[in-house]
């Protein structure tokens, strides 16, 4: 009898410890699995080449691993703002963290890339930093030094939030823009912050 009690308690305890549901804590971005470790929902973007619309093996930003790039980048030495960062279906709500270089009658020229600081929060709201511009980016009187550049990216299950690290350099008149990592949040619709790797 005894024996049967205890073979049932430990089918009981086996069966409650199989059946645990994964469990998300928002603060951490950090997923607890049945088997007691843990995943993060933070996942790394390829910065190297692919394609954007009818150009193919050009440099730039790829977030979901098809090869297809969600982000282009056009240079990586310039002087003065002449490096552009181009947005693959800007309109959809892939863009990058600017602020409006004004034009003569109220018009917008330019959108000039945001340099936030670390653990900046990237989401949905990014005043007062800036705004998600609507086309070409562009980098103004750089600095030398590390710059985060907030994203977001419109994948197939929605918008998600990212960032990407660069390494501002200067020779002479030249800027020298290294393109480091890019992180973003698997889950639509979560923020991110800058530099945030788990």
């Amino acid at each position: 009898m005894k024996k049967a009690f205890y073979f049932a308690a430990a089918l009981v305890l086996l069966t409650a410890t199989g059946c645990q549901k994964d469990e998300t804590t928002n603060g951490n971005a950090t997923t607890n699995n049945a088997n007691g470790g843990t995943s993060s929902s933070i996942a790394q973007a390829v910065i190297g080449t692919g394609s954007f619309g009818a150009f193919n093996d050009v440099p730039g930003m790829d977030f979901n691993g098809d090869g297809v790039l969600e982000y282009r980048i056009m240079d990586e030495e310039f002087s003065g703002s002449t490096l552009r960062f181009d947005e693959m279906d800007a309109e959809q709500g892939t863009n990058v963290v600017t602020v409006a270089e004004a034009g003569a009658g109220g018009q917008y020229l330019h959108d000039h890339i945001v340099n936030l600081a670390a653990n900046a929060v990237i989401g949905p709201n990014m005043d007062p930093n800036g705004y998600y511009g609507l086309g070409d980016a562009y980098f103004f009187e750089p600095t030398v030094g590390t710059w985060y550049v907030g994203l977001r990216v419109k994948l197939s299950d929605g918008i998600h939030y990212g960032w990407a690290k660069v390494n501002m350099t200067k020779v002479d008149e030249f800027f020298n823009a290294n393109w480091v990592e890019a992180y973003y949040n698997k889950t639509a619709g979560a923020t991110i912050k800058a530099g945030q790797k788990q």
